[in-house]
């Protein structure tokens, strides 16, 4: 069997056994192929969990022991991977808590981890081409120049569109102290990172 064919099989293998692949597996001394089949089985999933707790550090203490394992659980389950790599992994994470029942209910919580994925992306976002201007530069201005003005926005720049307190949660989540309760509409203030 070619190396990427069995490669193929173990990627597969994170949610589901196949025969092919335990009849390629050679059992040693200490642990026979099924089980060890499903000790990478369990190790896969605790590195996705892992990889979903570095991304969501505030959203895993919001949600706290109990209910962020079966979210991480319930996540992994409905979205395996299709990445080799584990950085992108949680993107569709926000997406998932605004469809998946008990927590679509709780609108901050997809916001709050659409706020942690953004100040990912951010983060990873390719520097601006050309240098910024301070604030303080507009106020030279005459009031004939401003029309002729064109901004160019930073490739980090990202607008969130937003209904809950979810920010206001991070902010105090990131302070270390007690967050808001949750609410709609409320008034979010300006997010400062």
């Amino acid at each position: 069997m070619k190396l990427r064919a069995l490669q193929q099989m173990f990627f597969d293998a994170r949610s589901k056994t196949d025969d092919r692949l335990l009849s390629q597996l050679v059992a040693d001394r200490k642990v026979a192929p099924e089980p060890g089949l499903s000790i990478y089985r369990n190790a896969y999933h605790a590195r996705l969990v892992e990889a979903l707790e570095n991304d969501q550090k505030l959203l895993a203490r919001y949600l706290g022991d109990a209910l962020w394992p079966q979210l991480c659980t319930g996540f992994i389950g409905k979205n395996p991977s299709p990445y080799s790599w584990l950085r992108n992994f949680g993107d569709r994470l926000p997406a998932y808590l605004r469809r998946t029942e008990p927590l679509s209910q709780h609108p901050e919580i997809a916001e709050l981890a659409q706020f942690e994925r953004a100040l990912l992306d951010c983060f990873d976002a390719p520097d601006a081409t050309e240098p910024g201007v301070a604030w303080g530069a507009f106020a030279g201005l005459a009031p004939e120049q401003w029309p002729g003005l064109q901004l160019r926005l930073v490739p980090s720049l990202q607008l969130l569109s937003v209904r809950s307190n979810g920010i206001a949660i991070w902010r105090g989540l990131k302070a270390q102290s007690a967050p808001p309760k949750a609410s709609l509409g409320a008034s979010l203030g300006t997010p400062t990172v």
